[in-house]
């Protein structure tokens, strides 16, 4: 996509980024992984989140919301 404007197109990948003020798109897509895991342990889409985390037993300091990973370790997107 930056590579659309003319006035960046001599510059690097990193270079366009920092011109326009943006994070690469790997960053942004762990922006956007984070948002639907505290969307999902906060209630706010219908997905069981037991599907993809298990409460922590034992000690809970901090807060009451601690998750572990289930076993379920290879989730292929579609």
């Amino acid at each position: 996509m930056t590579r659309m404007l003319p006035e960046l197109r001599g510059l690097s990948y990193p270079e366009r980024l920092k011109a326009l003020g943006i994070t690469t798109l790997e960053t942004r897509r762990l922006t956007d992984d984070l948002i639907e895991v505290f969307k999902i342990v906060k209630g706010f889409v219908n997905i069981d989140r037991k599907t993809f985390f298990q409460e922590a037993l034992g000690n809970r300091r901090g807060h009451s919301e601690k998750l572990q990973k289930s076993m379920l370790t290879h989730v292929k997107s579609i």
